[in-house]
């Protein structure tokens, strides 16, 4: 499919979110990515020559929730910046083609066959195309920001921190023992660098002073962190296991939020086998998730959550009330089990070799 029928099919779907649209943050996102999807398609077919890596790169960007965009476009207008460059828009290429290129080495290391109970355009494709395209679109991202040293490092680190993340995810070193490993300050790499980014992003491209940087990346750093609590909370909920995974399909077990909580209570022994395991059925996951998911750990994930909400909270408050309000939305938002399974994510590309 050429990127002109991708970009059309994709689009489709977008229109009606308009009228849906109200006060809450959810309800800006949805309106706000309609903005950010034509800004990021005009942006990619200014950056991409080849008519059908153009059209790949359509098909894996413009189906995300665009959480990060959101949050620096949001956050860049807050600080009085509210006309659209080109580099408002190669940040938010730069943004979006760096996510992209995540999920696609993240689905597929993990072995998940649906995102978010939705089938993505990408598992048509062949595995090596999705791993060579999840390269080229981390290191475009990088020649879009060429045009701030700073910024161009901060990515660069980025892209360094959420591959070590991915890295401990799936990579535990033989004989580690998971409950001493922790969680927070390194699988979370994998996700909070990006929110950091785009905050310094807002922030390089307003010229704002050093503290108001710090401040505005140590709220995104703090979202970040939330972000894939919450994301790794819901996604090994039992009730959500099919939103993941197809009936009859087997795949390893990796590091998570909730595993790491029941290994911080209880140890490995009742589970040392199906760590052992190489991959588990789908029916062998559905028995593990009831053993993983106690009164305790349930409470434990809570807790957690609600701190990593406090933190977003606390590292704003020399913001803007704006922003402050701003955050405290996204916080909220999280803490919803809708958002993470929303219809914005259904689309009806398919997209074949």
């Amino acid at each position: 499919m050429r990127y002109t029928e991708t970009m059309a099919s994709l689009c489709a779907v977008q229109i009606p979110l308009q009228e849906r649209c109200g006060e809450g943050t959810l309800e800006r996102i949805l309106a706000s990515r309609i903005h950010i999807n034509t800004i990021l398609s005009e942006t990619i077919l200014r950056r991409t020559a080849n008519a059908e890596l153009a059209g790949s790169c359509l098909s894996s960007t413009l189906p995300g929730r665009k959480v990060r965009s959101f949050l620096f476009l949001e956050t860049l207008r807050e600080l009085g910046v509210s006309d659209y460059t080109t580099e408002t828009a190669d940040v938010i290429f730069a943004i979006e083609c760096s996510h992209a290129g995540s999920v696609l080495l993240d689905d597929l290391l993990d072995g998940d066959d649906l995102r978010h109970g939705e089938t993505s355009i990408q598992r048509s494709w062949a595995v090596s195309k999705r791993t060579l395209l999840a390269h080229y679109l981390a290191a475009t991202a990088l020649s879009a920001v060429q045009f701030d040293d700073v910024l161009y490092a901060a990515l660069l680190a980025g892209y360094e921190a959420m591959t070590l993340g991915e890295m401990y995810d799936l990579l535990i070193p033989e004989g580690t023992d998971w409950m001493e490993c922790g969680y927070g300050d390194l699988v979370a790499r994998k996700t909070f660098p990006l929110f950091d980014f785009s905050l310094h992003a807002a922030a390089r491209l307003a010229s704002v002073a050093a503290d108001r940087v710090l401040a505005l990346r140590a709220s995104g750093r703090a979202i970040g962190r939330l972000y894939q609590l919450s994301n790794d909370y819901y996604d090994w909920k039992a009730s959500n296991l099919s939103k993941r995974h197809l009936p009859g399909t087997s795949w390893p077990i990796t590091f998570s939020f909730p595993l790491a909580t029941y290994l911080r209570r209880y140890g490995v022994g009742a589970i040392k086998s199906e760590l052992s395991a190489k991959s588990l059925s789908h029916e062998a996951w559905r028995e593990f998730l009831t053993v993983i998911w106690t009164p305790e750990v349930e409470m434990d994930c809570r807790i957690a959550m609600r701190r990593a909400g406090v933190s977003v909270r606390s590292a704003c408050t020399e913001l803007s009330p704006n922003l402050q309000r701003l955050y405290s939305g996204i916080v909220d938002m999280l803490a919803e089990e809708d958002f993470w399974y929303h219809t914005f994510h259904r689309h009806s590309t398919s997209v074949g070799e």
